[in-house]
């Protein structure tokens, strides 16, 4: 029975499914692949320790196909497989067709990608792309995880300061990052060795204040929504989108830390785009290679029929949200 990997590598983790046609048989997760928030020492290491947990117990196996969707130099990650395994063939998914897999079960589609970094994508039936964003966080990644992480610190240090509106999100940091002064907080950003990554760090902390009922904190997770909303419907505008291409799947980490995010992105969504059906994913970004590889086997399967052919034990990979 051959054996399959799909890996998934972005700005926060990058993890991999080792499979046959049975199911998963290992499992791997590390840091984040992306040299915009990391450098490339720590994406090669990321790899390799993502591959060797994956594939444990199976020295040099023979894998029919990788599917990945890796955002970093492809390079590092030919290299780490050739080093592990004999690889059949390398099919490289982009960013947009593994969220629309993974999340939606389709291979067409719109995505809203807000996760490390940030992108809208239209994937359409004949495999064309487009995108808005993406353009890193110095330019661009409206919505993102680094997005909400910098206006969160920005919040809670002028508050800190003084001049800034009062927020739960202060006395948080202060505990979550043991910091006793502004100074320790600057040296933990600057002097990290992927800044803009600890930054996006922030993110679950600002999330405990807005489920605290912090009004600065929600107020941030909803203007994320409404700019990530903003972008999509600028990509909805631009692109020819077929008929049965009007659902729009939510993916990413910056998505699950409150709720209000997406509620703000479907209120606005909603007001803008009647017709755009806006959904959670079914499954981590991982779990692409899977379900592309299952459609590859069985080009009839429709999304209904894959959703049951699916093994019980890939349901660990379910995506999980927070629901309040």
């Amino acid at each position: 029975m051959p054996f399959y990997l799909s890996l998934d590598g972005g700005g926060t983790k990058c993890c991999a499914i080792f499979y046959n046609e049975d199911g998963p048989l290992g499992y791997g997760c590390s840091g984040g692949t992306n040299t915009n928030f990391t450098t490339i020492e720590d994406c090669r290491g990321n790899i390799a320790r993502c591959l060797d947990q994956a594939l444990a117990g199976y020295p040099n196996p023979r894998i029919e196909v990788v599917y990945a969707v890796l955002v970093g130099p492809n390079e590092a990650l030919t290299e780490a497989l050739n080093d592990r395994a004999n690889v059949g063939e390398l099919v490289c998914l982009g960013e947009g067709k593994a969220a629309l897999l993974a999340g939606a079960l389709r291979e067409s589609g719109i995505v809203a990608l807000s996760g490390t970094g940030s992108d809208a994508f239209y994937v359409s039936g004949e495999g064309e792309r487009q995108m808005v964003g993406g353009m890193g966080s110095i330019l661009g990644d409206q919505g993102s995880g680094v997005w909400i992480g910098q206006r969160a610190l920005r919040a809670a240090l002028s508050y800190w300061e003084g001049w800034g509106t009062e927020t739960l999100m202060l006395p948080l940091l202060c505990d979550k990052w043991g910091v006793a002064d502004k100074w320790q907080v600057v040296q933990a950003v600057y002097g990290a060795p992927a800044p803009f990554r600890k930054v996006a760090s922030f993110v679950p902390i600002a999330a405990e204040a807005a489920r605290l009922g912090d009004r600065v904190a929600i107020g941030l997770f909803e203007e994320a929504g409404r700019v990530m909303a903003e972008q999509t419907l600028a990509l909805i505008r631009r692109a020819d989108i077929a008929n049965g291409d009007r659902v729009c799947v939510c993916c990413g980490g910056a998505w699950k830390a409150h709720p209000a995010m997406h509620l703000a992105f479907k209120e606005r969504m909603a007001e803008a785009a009647q017709d755009i059906r806006v959904q959670k994913p079914m499954f981590e970004n991982v779990m692409a290679g899977v379900v592309a590889n299952e459609y590859r086997r069985f080009p009839a399967l429709d999304t209904g029929q894959l959703k049951t052919a699916l093994p019980a034990p890939y349901q660990r990979f379910r995506a999980h949200w927070q629901e309040g």
